[in-house]
């Protein structure tokens, strides 16, 4: 019968076997020494079997973790992936050929890991939540319960573990995805938050029955501690956390109103209580393991020796897929950092581009400097921010506004937990003035005020080093750059569009692979070859030579730096927005004279940002991120040092523009420094005026930059420039 459980349980489990199998006789090849891993008959059967065992992961995810974890093939695959990686560096360069198996072995340790984490977040939500579904009335600002039949289905998908499920109401069709936690009409295409209710807790349930003489409500007032789960847990099936508490202090914010007539709440009490009755599906209690930290430190240190090999481009993406999923706590980024995987990632070329790298880059970035202290200073600013920002009462809703700060508590859910507990409470100001604040049972929050004098914490060693190597990149000199390549473009640029450098994020991710593989140039070339049949043979030779200069810009190309300099400005720009320490150290760092060919003298990182990078011709998109890096500086009113040396820098930036003979660039640096100006004033928030006499209006209240400007005579610059 090849149907039914039990065939799926037989064919997973030979196939794992297959796999394990596969996995010992390449580890067996590689300690031979006889031959070449990558040359042996093994390596081809090993690839296919993992390959299809990672098609079949995510439908039985937890049957095969249980396989998996069984079977010890996670070791093995961990050893082998060390050995390939020592034999690749000791290969001579020619014959540096990446393995097939190496990609598919990857991936399926990456979505191991994902599944592991799923799994472990679902137990946990297993004993904390009910079986109640709702979903978000953005009209009202409330969330509604579905009929007893709907929710039913909805809850018996959840937690078999199914990534979506279809529920007929009336007409009308629905489609839920338990990844993103939402729910789509399948005609209009209008999307609605989902959520499960948490249980309420014994003794506050027992205590409501005795006062009312009626059943339990599933989906009230959760004890705190129990808020920030139920939120977390809406988001768990995509990357999220196993949060453990919001900071909410009103559980009696929901007493239940008396029982009059058949209101929306009373069918909604109807609704969860019959939810609450139902049975839950048949719940394994298997507990999965995951990688252990001596692992995730074999496949850091080999994954950075791929790095550096380097490796193809689809191989590539799965180290840095695999590197950013181990990464997330800091001691494997320090790790990654000081392994050099930073380095290696801003001296990858062009011939190693595919779709997404820039991201996934800026991500590894990240997480080296979002250590525990810089990321509780973030979360505190963007739980602020999103508290404060937000106008409209119904977005105010606890578990609506959670949904929106799913990424920061997804992060490291216990700092965001601690963070969320000292700075937010329910906003009794918010609820319906129409009755009782008792008959409104949402919970609108708000924020409580920061302290205005609280330090930044410092950043740690390690990022500050990755600061430092993020900023020696943008005066590395392009290899392409002594070969007059553009002019060579120039030329073939009026007979062909594909000649053009892609010389920003979005041309890279747009040209992929398949500049990679060359086939960019597959197309005009055909032509050419189809075509030269009919030219007449004085000018075959042109037809030739047109086809060499291509191939010549296409080499030039792969030998480019991956990640462009506009890139890594905009990377600069983020961080600056992100972390708070982040400022000062792009303002204070010191290229020494003769640290590349660009750099003649000694000069700041700031002075060669803005008289090289401002008005480079070589990448389209510099002047617009180098703008981007400014604003962010400008917008620093926690760090007034390096607001002050921002602003210096732009005023020595000008005198050296004025100060050049008259041409085209005299007067585009000049245009563009001016332009910078108006910018910075307009990113600097204004600074709240202490001690402001009473009854005195129409007062001028400068920000930051202003006054920094007029203190060093940047104004009386402006005014002297004609």
């Amino acid at each position: 019968n090849r149907n039914g459980k039990e065939f799926k349980e037989k064919l997973l489990t030979q196939l794992m076997g297959e796999v394990k199998k596969s996995v010992e006789d390449l580890l067996a090849v590689a300690h031979s020494g006889e031959e070449a891993v990558k040359d042996a008959p093994e390596s081809a059967r090993a690839a296919v079997r993992i390959h299809l065992f990672t098609l079949l992961f995510e439908d039985c995810s937890r049957l095969c973790v249980q396989l998996v974890e069984g079977s010890g093939a996670i070791e093995l695959m961990v050893q082998l992936i060390g050995v390939a990686q020592e034999a690749l560096q000791g290969a001579p360069a020619v014959g540096r050929e990446t393995p097939k198996w190496i990609t598919p072995m990857l991936l399926f340790i990456d979505l191991y890991e994902k599944v592991v984490l799923a799994m472990k977040r679902r137990d946990a939500m297993a004993s904390i939540c009910s079986h109640s579904w709702k979903w978000f009335d953005v009209g009202a600002g409330k969330w509604q319960g579905y009929q007893p039949g709907n929710n039913k289905t909805i809850n018996d998908a959840f937690w078999a573990g199914e990534p979506s499920v279809k529920f007929t109401t009336g007409r009308r069709k629905y489609n839920i995805q338990f990844g993103a936690m939402m729910q789509a009409n399948e005609e209009t295409g209008n999307r609605r938050p989902l959520m499960i209710t948490l249980k309420r807790d014994e003794k506050e349930a027992d205590t409501a029955v005795e006062r009312r003489g009626r059943w339990k409500k599933e989906d009230s007032a959760a004890a705190p501690g129990e808020k920030k789960e139920e939120e977390d847990k809406d988001e768990s099936e995509n990357t999220t956390t196993e949060s453990t508490a919001a900071p909410v202090e009103a559980n009696t914010a929901e007493p239940e109103k008396m029982e009059t007539s058949q209101t929306d709440a009373e069918k909604q009490e109807t609704i969860d209580s019959i939810a609450a009755k139902s049975t839950p599906p048949p719940h394994t209690t298997y507990k999965c393991s995951g990688l252990s930290s001596d692992q995730s430190q074999a496949l850091l240190r080999a994954a950075v020796g791929l790095i550096a090999v380097p490796v193809e481009p689809d191989a590539l993406n799965a180290i840095l897929r695999l590197c950013l999923r181990l990464t997330r706590t800091f001691s494997q980024a320090t790790l990654f950092a000081e392994l050099g995987g930073i380095k290696l990632l801003l001296g990858l070329k062009q011939a190693s581009s595919f779709s997404g790298f820039s991201s996934l880059a800026s991500l590894l970035v990240r997480h080296v400097l979002e250590d525990d202290l810089t990321l509780k200073h973030t979360m505190e600013k963007i739980i602020r921010s999103s508290a404060a920002t937000s106008t409209a009462a119904t977005t105010k809703e606890l578990h609506y506004l959670l949904r929106s700060l799913a990424p920061a508590a997804c992060r490291q859910s216990d700092t965001f937990t601690s963070v969320a507990r000292d700075i937010l409470r329910v906003d009794i100001s918010l609820l319906s003035k129409r009755g009782e604040p008792e008959d409104d049972h949402r919970l609108l929050v708000k924020s409580l005020l920061g302290k205005a004098s609280a330090p930044a914490p410092p950043l740690k060693d390690v990022s500050k080093s990755v600061i430092s190597d993020l900023l020696d990149f943008l005066v590395q000199s392009d290899p392409d750059e002594p070969l007059e390549s553009d002019q060579v473009g120039d030329i073939i640029g009026k007979s062909d569009d594909i000649a053009e450098l892609p010389t920003s994020v979005a041309s890279i991710l747009n040209s992929g692979t398949v500049a990679v593989q060359g086939s960019s140039t597959r197309g005009p070339a055909v032509v050419r070859q189809i075509s030269s049949e009919l030219i007449p043979g004085e000018k075959k030779e042109e037809v030739v030579k047109d086809g060499k200069e291509t191939k010549e810009v296409e080499d030039a190309r792969k030998k480019r730096h991956l990640l462009p300099k506009s890139a890594v400005c905009r990377l600069l720009a983020e961080m600056v927005k992100s972390y708070a320490g982040c400022a000062r150290l792009i303002t204070e760092h010191v290229y020494q004279a003769g640290i590349t060919d660009l750099v003649k003298e000694d000069c700041t990182a700031l002075a060669f940002i803005l008289d090289e990078l401002l008005t480079s011709t070589k990448d389209k998109e510099s002047a617009t991120l180098v703008k981007m890096l400014v604003a962010a500086l400008a917008s620093c009113n926690h760090a007034p040092e390096a607001q002050t040396s921002l602003v210096t820098e732009v005023k020595n930036a000008l005198t050296r523009a004025l100060s050049l003979p008259e041409c085209s660039m005299k007067h585009t640096k000049v245009q563009s420094l001016t332009g910078l100006i108006s910018t910075m004033i307009e990113n600097c928030p204004a600074s709240l005026a202490t001690n402001q006499p009473p009854f005195k209006s129409g007062q001028v209240n400068m920000n930051n930059i202003v006054k920094c400007m007029v203190k060093r005579g940047l104004i009386t610059d402006l005014a002297r420039v004609s």
